[in-house]
């Protein structure tokens, strides 16, 4: 099957047969793999209870199989039975057998924990008295251990403390037999705590249980050398060990991976469905299937999807892992055109791949898992839907179960309380309900913004404009369609041509091509043209050009998701034109920026540095080097703990990563800062910078040596000038002979952006406030309700005022009841609801409540508007 039609390859129905037939390919290959492994090793069946568990000849031990069960049980068993004969606990097995746990319960159990500690305390007399040991057996009541002393000493109560202290030390060593057959041993390092094991034999799994069952329990996957290595996948030579958990971000993928295996084979169960993918995703992990009756799944599936997860995940089923060649993985996956299609461009002729199981299910994956299956401890389906196999809309149509999982149910709960809550301030939805924004089928993917809305937008546009001034921008505008050559000159007509809106050309005028035109998608090009508009002096730098001009994306129709994605938009969009010995301080302003911004509204926030991919960029490895190095120097100025994305950075130049936490503590990119070495190399950007004195120096060299050598060779061998011009041959043209005071310089560009798309931040804004907009950005900033309509006109007076004053403000004028209106405008959001009466009208007042029910009581009207102005201007956030 080296070479394969895809394209006339058919999916077929996933029945039984099919999974046991998988089963025994998969137990084949395994076979063969065992036997291509150090030593020749034989797969063998250990019988527990009635449960069988897979192992390998002379490789195995009793102690994995406990371990397997889990951490805790291990902790309790203290010798085997193999075939009913007492085995080692560390033993290897030899053969199938069945296998028995025995613990200090039974009288087996207790007589080798004893005749253990026997052992310790000889190894405890040899160091303190250096005696030649006689035997140590366990007896009815504990044990002893006999020794001979050279200089005839006796031994007396006094030294029960120091044999006591070695012994403990011994204890504290966690020392492992040696094992048969002459094995290589290794020395694993973890924690600065060296670990004995042995080659192709000990897994991590081993290191972390040995350490204490709990702990074993908490990894997920571990780091050998600083290489991501499976938790159960032996280790070939002495290394550095770390473990990884639910708290790092390899530990939560390698968990939420393990459960889309798990959601995979709760699919198979169900639907009987063909497989595509099962990656983790940022909150959670998905598996996609095709489904060959064509049904769909529903909400009302997941009851019985999350049964079959639940039961999977209380059988324990050990994450197996096999490395087999490419033929003999496509002709295990046979009866799937989506596994064979991965294996076929991911996996080279003579390559090998992995493959994992869990109980009857196989798949072609990378890794790494988790121990078991049993380590997942709460699970729910959080949606559902169509998808294209690749994206590809197309290609076939499947569909999709999106889950959530954790290691402790109580963490499922808040989940489930987060979700209901995130419902409730969904945008899409308040969006509607308070009459800011909605979309319609005639441009969608595009918002309508209502007056309310539309004063938000305004309102966070002014304030990033405000905040110009202070960090030194130039605000520009850009025009919206531009000409085909622009992107073609910049790189983006290759690879985000499908992404942008290309308007249909104008009739072709005679043999010449007429001009393509587009919405333009971003707005760095159209500064480079600005950039180059004229020639500028390094005395500009850095030029900080600032953009609100609305973009357009032609986004699949599919991915649009309220204003967090959308087809029109508009960023805080800037780039930030400068020398490279620039750059440095210029990210330092723009963290500086970033952080006051999110401050205001009260989002924290973190930072990593994305590094260049070796196999994906464009420059040299210097420049490259440099930037990053700059970047991290501002990252460690600016105070603030940051991590490393190695590899993750753009093309053009390296990045940081914003990532902001909103009020449900969901991450959000918004805010991106991002160096660009190309996109002034394709403009051919560029400034004059005066020489330094030392460089001066150098040219007016340069310039006097270039003098003498043009003399010579005007001059005859003889001493005379020539006067005639070689026949056939033009005059040499005589050189430059000025001194340059100065040389070009490739200005860097900085592509940086604080709320990122307006749209987004105002989505995620409203979801973080539920609409309860601080007074600054509020829409509703005062309500003013009268106690009857005879007081309708002092209302009307305060609204003036308000009004004239610079506020969003109303009066209720419907004939509903006082308390009512009160509650309506509380509903509405209404910062401020001002109940106005003869006293009011007397005074010149009115009486303040907030939306939150708070009377404040009588205030006077001017005092009341210098409190609100007050307010504005500090920007609070309530």
């Amino acid at each position: 099957m080296n070479k394969l039609d895809l394209k006339h390859l058919q999916s077929t129905l996933f029945l039984p047969d099919e999974m046991d037939l998988r089963i025994q390919k998969f137990l084949k290959l395994k076979e063969k793999y065992v036997a291509s492994l150090p030593l020749g090793r034989e797969a063998i069946t250990i019988d527990h209870s009635g449960i069988e568990f897979p192992g390998v000849a002379n490789v195995t031990t009793p102690y994995d199989i406990a371990a397997s069960i889990s951490p805790q049980f291990a902790g309790k068993c203290y010798v085997a039975k193999v075939d009913g004969v007492l085995w080692n606990i560390n033993t290897p097995l030899v053969k199938s057998c069945k296998l028995e746990f025995l613990g200090d319960d039974t009288p087996e159990g207790k007589e080798v924990f004893w005749h253990s500690s026997a052992h310790i305390l000889g190894y405890a007399m040899e160091q303190i008295f250096k005696c030649v040991l006689g035997i140590g057996p366990a007896i009815e009541d504990g044990f002893y251990y006999d020794g001979f002393m050279p200089d005839g000493r006796g031994i007396s109560q006094t030294d029960f403390k120091d044999v006591e202290a070695a012994f403990k030390k011994i204890v504290k060593k966690k020392y492992v037999a040696s094992l048969p057959l002459g094995r290589e041993a290794i020395t694993i390092d973890h924690s600065g705590i060296e670990f004995p094991g042995v080659a192709n034999v000990t897994t991590p799994y081993d290191i972390a249980a040995s350490i204490s069952p709990q702990f074993a329990g908490k990894c997920y996957v571990a780091k050998v050398d600083g290489v991501l290595w499976n938790i159960n996948t032996p280790l070939v030579k002495s290394c550095k060990l770390e473990f990884l958990g639910d708290d790092t971000p390899e530990g939560k993928e390698v968990f939420w991976h393990s459960s889309a295996h798990i959601l995979g084979y709760a699919m198979e169960q169900i639907f009987k469905c063909v497989l595509g993918i099962g990656p983790a995703i940022e909150d959670g992990f998905y598996y996609d299937g095709f489904m060959p009756d064509g049904r769909g799944i529903s909400q009302t599936d997941f009851k019985d999807v999350e049964a079959a997860f639940k039961k999977i995940v209380k059988k324990k089923y050990v994450f197996e892992r096999i490395l087999v060649n490419k033929a003999d993985a496509l002709d295990l996956f046979s009866y799937s055109k989506f596994k064979i299609e991965l294996i076929s461009e991911n996996v080279g002729e003579s390559d090998l791949c992995s493959i994992y199981r869990c109980g009857d299910f196989v798949d072609f994956c990378r890794g790494p898992h988790v121990h078991d299956t049993g380590r997942i401890k709460a699970f729910a389906c959080a949606k559902c839907g169509a998808s294209f196999w690749k994206g590809d809309e197309k290609r076939d149509s499947l569909q999709r179960i999106t889950g959530i999982s954790f290691a402790n149910p109580k963490d499922l709960k808040v989940w489930k309380i987060m979700i209901e809550e995130a419902k409730l301030r969904n945008h899409k939805r308040l969006g509607i309900q308070h009459e800011l924004f909605f979309f319609h089928d005639l441009s969608p993917g595009s918002p309508f913004f209502l007056p309310a809305g539309t004063h938000i937008y305004h309102t966070l546009q002014n304030f990033i404009r405000e905040k110009y001034r202070k960090y030194g921008y130039d605000e520009v505008k850009t025009p919206n369609i531009m000409n085909s050559e622009l992107w073609k000159q910049s790189g983006h007509w290759d690879h985000y041509k499908k992404n942008m809106f290309i308007l249909e050309k104008e009739e072709a005028k005679g043999e010449e091509e007429p001009p393509c035109f587009s919405c333009a998608p971003m707005n760095c090009p159209k500064h480079c043209l600005m950039f180059n508009w004229r020639s500028r002096s390094y005395k500009e730098l850095p030029w900080r050009v600032a953009d609100f001009c609305g973009l357009h994306r032609n986004e699949k129709s599919g991915a649009l998701t309220g204003l967090t994605r959308v087809r029109r938009f508009q960023q805080d969009d800037a780039h930030i034109f400068c020398l490279p010995s620039q750059v440095k301080t210029e990210i330092k302003g723009v963290l500086d920026f970033i952080e006051e911004v999110y401050g205001v509204f009260g989002f924290s926030f973190s930072l990593a540095l994305s590094t260049r991919d070796p196999d994906d960029f464009m420059g040299e490895v210097s420049e490259w080097d440099t930037a990053e190095a700059q970047l991290e120097e501002a990252l460690k100025d600016f105070g603030r703990p940051f991590g490393i994305n190695p590899k993750d950075g753009a093309f053009y130049g390296p990045k940081i990563d914003i990532e902001l936490t909103d009020a449900l503590g969901r991450k959000h990119q918004c805010a991106t800062i991002q160096l660009d070495f190309q996109l002034p190399r394709r403009f051919d950007l560029s400034v004059d910078v005066p020489l330094s004195e030392a460089e001066l120096e150098e040219e007016k060299k340069r310039v006097e040596l270039l003098k003498k050598e043009w003399e010579t060779k005007q001059t005859t061998e003889g001493g005379e000038k020539e006067t005639e011009e070689k026949e056939g041959e033009e005059a040499e043209e005589k050189p430059d002979f000025r001194i340059h005071r100065s040389r070009p310089v490739r200005p860097v560009m900085v592509h940086r952006a604080i709320l990122g798309s307006v749209e987004r931040f105002m989505a995620i804004l409203i979801e973080s406030t539920a609409c309860k907009f601080p007074l600054w950005v509020s829409p509703r900033q005062v309500c003013v309700i009268p106690v009857g309509n005879k007081f309708l006109g002092y209302a009307e007076h305060v609204k003036t005022r308000l009004f004239d004053a610079g506020f969003q403000v109303e009066v209720d004028d419907t004939p509903e009841m006082l308390k009512k209106k009160i509650r309506n405008a509380q509903l509405r959001q209404f910062n401020y609801i001002l109940v106005v009466g003869a006293s009011e009208e007397e005074e010149e007042s009115v009486n303040v409540r907030t939306r939150s029910n708070v009377v404040e009581g009588t205030m006077k009207l001017v005092d009341f508007i210098e409190r609100c102005e007050k307010e504005i201007k500090e920007r609070k956030m309530e």
